[in-house]
């Protein structure tokens, strides 16, 4: 029994991420991939183009073939899903009483995007991520030094 080599793709959409892992074989087109993509995010009526995070931290296109076949050469995929029009860039907060609290207790307002139904969704970070090596969970500040 032969097992069909995958690839792992995570994507991200403005604040939204996507994982899924994908048999290599059934993703032959640009096409195929696209269309993909715009179900995973729901991207029924938004224009988008793809690029993908290359190992040496280049950020490249996916818009053919070509290029795709490129991108899955690794077997895992970092995909930047982005809008292509400017009509749908907008902005998401504002800093309320910015010159009356101090930086410490600043207020934010979250501002919905014009006509969405969707929910506001709001992440505090606190300057730490965890990241999966090889050993486990490693605590790494925002500066990308072990802590």
């Amino acid at each position: 029994m032969t097992t069909t080599e995958k690839v792992h793709i995570k994507s991200k959409f403005d604040a939204e991420f996507r994982r899924f892992s994908v048999p290599k074989p059934d993703i032959s087109t640009y096409n195929e991939f696209k269309i993909l993509v715009e179900k995973l995010h729901h991207l029924d009526e938004i224009p988008f183009h793809l690029t993908y995070i290359a190992t040496d931290g280049d950020l490249l296109p996916i818009n053919n073939d070509s290029n795709l076949g490129k991108a899955l050469l690794n077997s895992f995929l970092r995909v930047i899903v982005q809008r292509k029009a400017s009509k749908y860039l907008f902005q998401v907060s504002q800093i309320i009483d910015v010159d009356v609290v101090p930086e410490t207790c600043r207020r934010v307002r979250l501002l919905k995007s014009p006509n969405s139904e969707r929910p506001l969704g709001f992440y505090i970070r606190d300057g730490t991520s965890l990241r999966v090596t090889s050993t486990g969970l490693d605590k790494v500040n925002s500066y990308g030094l072990n802590s």
